[in-house]
């Protein structure tokens, strides 16, 4: 099933059923893709800050085929990698996958033990949570349950390093929020962002507090730096995107707002600073004043115009209408 130009999977079916056998099998047997994975998947591991030297337990949500836990393979980790297509991890056992793979639905939660993994990475899989292929699919909701599963199996202090392609604002929040929400912390770092076709979004979460977290705030501003010097000196051809996703997909999540910055590579997420609670503030004192008394009068003449049109007893209209009653003296 070959996606149409300008066209997101997402849009076109369940991950389950547009990576069906023929599409599986493209899919692992495109040198392109093959290196454009294993870069993802190898940046993934960059984020993720692991100890040097050491052969860690890497969790590989989304895993496909293999080519991304080739990566973790190469960097002496062992991995499990989890994925919804059946039809993905039989092609990624006929070439001999190094890690142990698990087909599993994680929008329904991850099914591991609590404290199990030194690290995550997805390489272009968690954005499909955002997408209801199913009546009884809430994303918000499989969202949360994914993000509170993964919180749960990582050890305190790990990291996971999910590469995503979210089609809007509202789905990067959605996202951000529910990590928050789960008890992460961290931010997003964004690779090439001055680039359309190789802009690549990672969000980067901790796990709760451990001997780790120290270094984690400098090791993703440190890589995020390292990206934005590596983006002023690639090429094209070195990261040219995703061929799951097209140009035009690509250029749907330039408008990401204030989350996103030409000049820095690494947002915080989760918190918000004290000129947000100090205008909210401000804005409440305005409203017990009557600063916005106008636009209480516009709204009590367009709720007498509803009446009216209803047929329903409604009195006219006066130089009083939409005024607060003075306080009565008793």
């Amino acid at each position: 099933m070959a996606a149409a130009s300008g066209t997101r999977p997402e849009h076109m079916a369940p991950a389950e059923v547009f990576y069906d056998g023929t599409e599986a099998k493209k899919y692992t047997s495109s040198s392109r893709i093959i290196d454009v994975q294993a870069q993802m998947a190898h940046r993934c591991i960059e984020l993720m800050a692991l100890p040097p030297g050491h052969r860690c337990f890497i969790l590989d949500i989304g895993c496909g085929s293999g080519l991304s836990g080739e990566a973790l393979s190469s960097a002496g980790h062992a991995w499990v990698g989890t994925d919804i297509s059946a039809d993905m991890l039989t092609v990624g056992l006929a070439r001999g996958t190094p890690g142990d793979t698990l087909l599993s639905d994680m929008g329904q939660g991850l099914p591991f033990r609590t404290g199990s993994f030194d690290g995550a990475i997805s390489v272009s899989a968690v954005q499909w949570l955002c997408y209801a292929t199913q009546k009884s699919h809430q994303p918000y909701r499989r969202i949360r349950a994914f993000f509170a599963s993964l919180y749960r199996c990582l050890k305190r202090g790990a990291r996971a390093a999910l590469q995503i392609y979210p089609e809007n604002a509202a789905h990067l929040e959605m996202l951000s929020a529910a990590a928050a929400k789960a008890g992460f912390r961290g931010g997003l770092v964004v690779d090439f962002p001055n680039s359309t076709k190789a802009k690549k979004y990672y969000l980067c979460l901790v796990a709760g507090s451990g001997e780790r977290d120290d270094s984690a705030a400098a090791a993703t501003s440190a890589a995020g730096a390292a990206a934005g010097a590596a983006a002023d000196s690639s090429s094209s051809s070195a990261s040219d995107g995703d061929l799951k996703h097209s140009d035009a997909a690509m250029e749907a999540t330039d408008g990401m707002g204030s989350a996103m910055t030409s000049s820095g590579l690494v947002v915080a997420m989760g918190r918000r600073s004290s000129s947000d609670f100090e205008k909210r503030r401000r804005s409440r004192a305005q409203d017990r004043v009557g600063a916005h008394a106008p636009a209480r009068k516009e709204w009590v003449l367009r709720k007498k115009e509803q009446r009216r049109a209803k047929g329903l007893p409604t009195r006219s209209d006066s130089k009083y209408t939409g005024r607060r009653r003075p306080d009565r003296i008793t």
